[in-house]
């Protein structure tokens, strides 16, 4: 599994941010990236793993891209930041975890009794 995820970031690396583009426009091209590179991925999954693991990692993507999707929700609704992620980056053949920053509501803290 992790070479297909290597052989894929090699084959279709992560673009670059873009100079002057928007937060929606540079979060939108990562998005599609990151769907296009897990869709692929899960494809070569379906080589190495069990038909139960394969479920399990179908499930995490689409978790994930509901992930994604919300913070595109929250990306439109606030100017507030953090950082958020995982977003696979690989480099010197390691698969390692980036954030990438974008806008999001931040809840109210607890109320004191």
């Amino acid at each position: 599994m992790l070479a297909a995820m290597l052989d894929e970031k090699q084959r279709q690396p992560r673009p670059a941010p873009v100079d002057g583009a928007s937060r929606e426009d540079t979060l939108a091209q990562q998005n599609q990236w990151q769907e296009e590179y897990e869709r692929n991925v899960a494809e070569r999954a379906k080589q190495v793993l069990t038909a139960d693991q394969y479920k399990a990692y179908s499930e995490y993507l689409e978790w994930n891209a509901d992930m994604r999707r919300n913070i595109e929700r929250n990306v439109r609704a606030s100017g507030n930041s953090m950082v958020v992620g995982p977003a696979f980056v690989s480099g010197a053949g390691a698969v390692t975890f980036g954030a990438v920053p974008v806008p999001v509501v931040q809840p109210a803290p607890p109320a004191r009794r």
